[in-house]
């Protein structure tokens, strides 16, 4: 909190209550949304990337890959001395900590896997469960497994390197010539808007030790512009090794073909198919779904499918042109594109009328093909429909496409039928030991053993409550038609007798780190805490927790706490057992058991978990305050109850300061601004104009800060009384972009400093570039400044901001391309550096616990990972008064409180008259110093003031800096009207200067008074008290009867009562601060204007009794906190 806020303007504090609440009804919990490109996440992306011209260029992100590279790796600044000895973080990398994996039931799941090879041999001959497996994640980069495959098997991440930009991996291949190589195509093919990029193609040469990036410039992560005015994105969905020559590979993408004659080193391409290419005539999409090179005797024929989707949505309205569908086949040439295409998927070969024809919105979209291992004439083809998604049939061949048999239809599948989701799960594979063996991919995983003329399901029996849903991989281990891996959106799974009717599948997912979060959030105090909790929001895999007792975090497996598309988190600190969840649309429930299943309705009255009822976004936000003292009254956290105040957002901020207890939803919550959208983000009938991040500031609840989908930002004031007063500092987006507001954060001590974090591209926004920018209010924020802090971070949409409140320039940048972080966001351009020890996967939310001890870091596709937060460099406690020497007369009475000062100068203005300024809540900085603006102040005469605040909002003369010195005096360097000055000033006491030390929690037992006093309710004066044995010397800082700044001093004796009193002094005139230089400001002896009376009620609270100017009042008194929870103590 600002220094300035200190005496004259901080009346937020805080206070918060628990009621009963009903339980939850008994209807089901939310299921997840299944689809990635429904409107919910579809459109919401799309609006993210693409707001407010809806345009969407690949050269942005081929720019920004460029700018990346030059973004050094490192690690923050700052010291960890006050790490215990076994702590359970490390300082030098993130920790993991899972989900390894999720239980849900009987079901232990991790992310999605998209792809699953195994090695031809094993490791160890003669060793079943030596066989190397690798898998790939949705962007979790590829795995390894050296252990394949067992219940024992585990895998490792091997592609966490700063060098490779996109950890999405679509699809893989193992050199079936040389099983050292392996590649690996970047991206997501499974057309959703919200899928990851592709950046290049990644290739290892000695078994997944080490990775290099092909195809950088051709595999960028954009889907060209002329197709689509959305922000789809490119995928290298197929990779394919020439089985008769290493060095030809074959890529296919949404865009077609890729052929590389060098290994990879260079591409010729786009090679397509057909005559429907997107500069001809007639274009149509060029989606490759699958991709065969088969080996007839020493010669290589490709085949391969164009599925595009066939259903255009408002996020991809191209997808339904579809004339280019079909399979095709061709000679695998020596250099060059392929030519001679032939269509094969005819209505003169077995296949139904209008593939491949050109005409758009054709009845079937994506298809996937098999060849049976070993006999290269045996085909089969799975035919997805364009409308509805169902499973239009398999088709097999027997002449290697020259003619097609139709052979499963949907009533051919037995048991839980396949689904109509088929566009995003789906894929086939023939058995290596029979050409009529065939595993199919959809909802569930099917078998045929008589060539695809009937299914099984293998799942949808008693292995329902084990596998995860939504099937995308599979692959067969050793030759052994038995052993079959799956892979789906829960992860991998085993069957060592695959072959049966109802096989027995194991999860292999207690070593992946995959899990897909929106959210999540920590226990207090988390790096020392026993047991150590978590709670995570996940997409399709609802909240989960993790409780950890011992004394080293790492990946663990999490417990299933809540269904549906898992969004915001929040764990209440003080007793850790009060912890909120929500689903889609702010379906906002509750446990007081701790992070266990939910038992309380806590949703508020604005139709959660639907798209009626108040405008809401998807990921609708919400906040729960947990750093007020428990010893301060009205702090919004207590001993009684914890912390009880929250707030969450639609178009307008609810708030509830009860827990969201109470027997309906307006009893709850209840509604505390106007509209703070700009309420004209209108596509279609769609309005998204909704709150998109909201956040308390740390030091009070009083004060919040909001972000919006369309590029608002507010603050309120006063929260906490059910209204508040709200000020719009987006400035008209002159200096702030008007782009998405996806996070925001305030200032660690001043709440009137805030960061927001901005999505989509600078180029939409070409006079207000930038993804994090700082904003600096007054008191109220009727006066404020935008600043882009963005420095040199790439423009890639940020997610999320987050300040170290020990060191407030150290800020955090949670973006699509990981985690950057500046040790300095104060300089004039600041540097950015991508966080070494954290993979590269898009960080979505960050998390601070109450006791500022761990970041928090939830990722899409790898989980939740934590860092201890580093301490300043050798951070001295300054509290005390500060003189210069031989200048005595002026002075500086200092509070600090965790990496704030609260520094009140008591000098001369240019008159002579006895003035005081305040300095801005100092800040620590990188170098050790503190920095802040002064501000100069007039208010109500002392004698008046009575029960409300006393002064004006102030007005900025200066900037000052702290710099603490090797012989414990500080550098006072300030610039103030324009004049820029230095002094060095030393601690003086009424006796011995006392010991000041940091401290958590009340000081009510605190024996020695040295601090900073004021009364609450009439914020805008106070005083500062250093005790030193018997003596206790006052600086009062208050106002004069002509409402100019007055201050007064008094040396108080210990009277046998305990309380302590003695004469008030007044300076009539001094030097002008100045013209200071070396002698005394002012004449002594300082007059004696009155008399003081300070009695101490505990080591927090006092009166004050004064008589001056033959005015005689009586003053409540306590300790301002001011950036809580870290205070002060001295001896």
């Amino acid at each position: 909190m600002s220094g300035r806020c200190l005496l004259p303007l901080l009346t937020l504090l805080l206070l918060g209550g628990c009621a009963s609440t009903p339980r939850l009804d008994d209807s089901p919990a939310p299921a997840p949304i299944k689809d990635p490109d429904a409107v919910p996440i579809g459109e919401f992306m799309a609006t993210v990337y693409s707001y407010p011209t809806g345009r969407f260029d690949p050269r942005w992100l081929e720019a920004a890959r460029v700018s990346d590279a030059k973004v050094a790796s490192d690690l923050p600044s700052g010291q960890f001395s006050h790490l215990k000895a076994g702590t359970s973080l490390n300082p030098d990398a993130f920790t993991p900590l899972g989900p390894q994996p999720i239980q849900n039931g009987l079901d232990n799941n991790s992310g999605r896997v998209n792809d699953i090879v195994v090695s031809a041999q094993p490791l160890i001959a003669g060793d079943p469960n030596s066989y190397r497996a690798f898998i790939a994640s949705d962007g979790g980069g590829v795995w390894r497994s050296d252990n394949c495959c067992s219940t024992a098997t585990t895998f490792e991440p091997v592609t966490d390197s700063p060098e490779i930009q996109s950890i999405a991996i679509g699809d893989l291949e193992i050199d079936p010539n040389n099983p050292d190589v392996i590649y690996a195509g970047t991206g997501d093919l499974r057309f959703g808007s919200w899928s990851f990029g592709s950046a290049g193609v990644l290739k290892s040469s000695d078994g997944g030790n080490s990775w290099r990036v092909l195809g950088r410039e051709q595999f960028v992560p954009n889907y060209p512009p002329s197709l689509s005015a959305f922000p789809q994105y490119q995928a290298v969905g197929k990779v394919v090794v020439d089985p008769n020559q290493s060095s030809r590979l074959i890529v296919g993408t949404k865009t077609g073909l890729y052929l590389s004659y060098d290994a990879g080193e260079s591409w010729t391409g786009p090679c397509l198919t057909n005559p429907y290419g997107p500069n001809s005539a007639n274009p149509h999409r060029q989606d490759i779904t699958a991709l065969l090179a088969l080996d007839f005797g020493g010669n290589t024929t490709l085949i391969t499918a164009v599925g595009t989707r066939g259903t255009a949505t408002p996020v991809q309205p191209d997808l339904d042109m579809n004339g280019a569908n079909g399979i095709y086949r061709a000679p695998m040439p020596a250099a060059g594109c392929p030519v001679g295409w032939e269509l094969i998927s005819r209505a003169d070969n077995g296949w139904p009328a209008g593939l491949g024809n050109g005409v758009g919105f054709g009845a079937i979209g994506r298809i996937e093909l098999a060849a049976a291992p070993g006999s290269p004439n045996v085909l089969y083809a799975e035919a997805i429909a364009a409308q509805g998604f169902a499973i239009v049939g398999v088709w097999r061949s027997i002449d290697a496409g020259s003619s097609w048999q139709p052979r499963a239809v949907p009533a051919n599948f037995q048991g839980c039928p396949p689904g109509t989701q088929n566009w995003y799960n789906a894929g086939i594979s023939v058995s290596p030991a029979n050409i009529d063996d065939v595993v199919l991919s959809a909802w569930w995983t099917y078998r045929s053993i008589d060539g695809a003329a009937s299914f099984i399901n293998l799942l949808c029996n008693n292995n329902e409550s084990v596998v995860h849903i939504d099937q995308h991989a599979r692959a067969f281990v050793g030759g052994d038609p038995d052993r079959l891996l799956i892979g789906n959106d829960g992860g991998v799974y085993y069957s060592a007798n695959a072959t049966l009717p109802t096989p027995n599948f194991v999860h292999l997912n207690n070593s992946l780190n995959t899990i897909e979060f929106y959210s999540g959030d920590l226990i207090a105090n988390f790096d020392t805490a026993n047991p150590r909790v978590v709670i995570g929001g996940a997409q399709d895999n609802g909240t989960s927790a993790l409780i950890q007792f011992g004394s080293q975090a790492g990946p663990d497996i999490w417990q299933h706490a809540y269904g549906g598309d898992g969004i915001t988190t929040r764990i209440e600190p003080v007793f850790g057992q009060r912890v909120y969840m929500s689903s889609q649309r702010g379906n906002i429930v509750a446990s007081t058991n701790g992070a266990n299943a939910p038992e309380q309705n806590a949703n508020g009255p604005w139709s959660p978990g639907e798209e009626g009822g108040d405008r809401k976004s998807f990921l609708m936000p919400f906040d729960l305050y947990k750093y007020g003292d428990t010893s301060v009254v009205d702090s919004g956290c207590d001993n009684f109850q914890g912390c009880n105040h929250l707030i969450a957002g639609t178009y307008r901020v609810w708030e509830s300061t009860n827990g969201a207890s109470g027997a309906t939803a307006s009893a709850r919550w209840v509604p505390i601004s106007p509209d703070l959208t700009k309420n004209n983000l209108i596509v279609g009938s769609d309005n998204r104009s909704v709150i998109q991040s909201i956040r308390f500031s740390v030091p009070t609840r009083r004060v919040a800060m909001v972000g919006t989908l369309d590029g608002n930002v507010w603050f309120g004031f006063g929260l906490g009384t059910g209204f508040a007063s709200w000020r719009d500092v987006t400035g008209g987006n002159t200096v702030l972009p008007n782009r998405p507001i996806l996070g925001v954060a305030t200032d660690p001590q001043t709440p009137t400093i805030g960061y927001a974090a901005v999505a989509g591209f600078g180029a939409n926004t070409p006079a207000t570039p930038g993804h994090v920018y700082q904003v600096r209010c007054n008191a109220d924020c009727s006066s404020f400044s935008w600043r882009d802090v963005s420095g040199n971070l790439p423009d890639v949409p940020v997610n999320t901001v987050m300040v170290n409140p020990w060191i407030p320039t150290q800020v955090f940048a949670g973006s699509d391309w990981g985690l950057y972080y500046t040790d300095n966001v104060e300089a004039p351009q600041p540097i950015w550096r991508l966080f070494r020890g954290l993979p590269r996967a898009m960080v979505w939310d960050m998390a601070i616990d109450r006791g500022f001890t761990t970041l928090a870091v939830f990722t899409r596709s790898r989980g939740a990972w934590v860092w201890p937060l580093p301490r300043a460099l050798g951070q001295p406690n300054l509290t005390g008064l500060w003189t210069a020497a031989g200048e005595d007369g002026w002075g500086l009475s200092m509070a600090h409180q965790g990496t704030v000062l609260a520094p009140a100068w008591y000098t001369y203005d240019g008159n002579g008259r006895p003035a005081w300024m305040l300095i801005s809540g100092a800040a620590l900085q990188g170098d050790g110093s503190y920095t802040g603006e002064v501000y100069r102040f007039t208010g109500t005469p002392f004698a008046q003031i009575s029960g409300v605040p006393a002064n004006d909002p102030g007005t900025l003369v200066g900037t000052a800096r702290f710099t603490p010195q090797a012989d414990d005096r500080l550098r006072f360097d300030y610039t103030v009207d324009g004049v820029s000055q230095s002094k060095t000033v030393g601690r003086v006491a009424p006796g011995p200067i006392p010991a000041c030390q940091f401290v958590e929690g009340s000081r009510a037992d605190a024996g020695n008074r040295t601090d900073l006093w004021w009364n609450a309710s009439e914020s805008g004066w106070g005083m500062h008290l250093t005790e030193a044995g018997n003596l206790i010397f006052v600086a009062w800082y208050t106002y004069a009867t002509d409402r100019q700044p007055m201050w007064l001093t008094a040396v108080l004796q210990k009277q046998a009562d305990g309380s302590f009193s003695g004469a008030l002094n007044r300076p009539s005139s001094g030097t002008p601060f100045l013209q200071i230089n070396g002698t005394a400001a002012t004449s002594f002896p300082v007059p004696e204007v009155g008399s003081a009376t300070l009695r101490f009620v505990d080591g927090a609270h006092a009166t004050f009794n004064y008589t001056l100017d033959g005015i005689n009042q009586q003053k409540s008194i306590e300790r301002l906190v001011y950036a809580g929870p870290t205070q002060s103590v001295c001896q």
